[in-house]
């Protein structure tokens, strides 16, 4: 088998974002309620929460990135 052949892993390109599965509990429901009286998507919600989480926790997902850059160059 060349390369050409062999068999690609994981989701296929498609230039769309992964949809993503979560349980979520009665707070959705309220959040859904406010984004809607405020012409929002859950999507944009979410997003923007977790673009605020990710900024509260600064050092850490800079030292994760940190991380993974060194990995990536040491396995070339």
């Amino acid at each position: 088998m060349n390369e050409q052949q062999i068999p690609r892993r994981g989701r296929p390109r498609t230039g769309v974002t992964p949809k993503r599965n979560i349980r979520v509990g009665h707070v959705w429901d309220q959040a859904a309620a406010i984004a809607e009286a405020r012409g929002e998507t859950m999507t944009a919600v979410i997003e923007r929460a977790l673009h605020s989480y990710v900024n509260r926790n600064r050092s850490i997902a800079e030292a994760l990135a940190a991380d993974a850059a060194q990995e990536t160059r040491h396995a070339g």
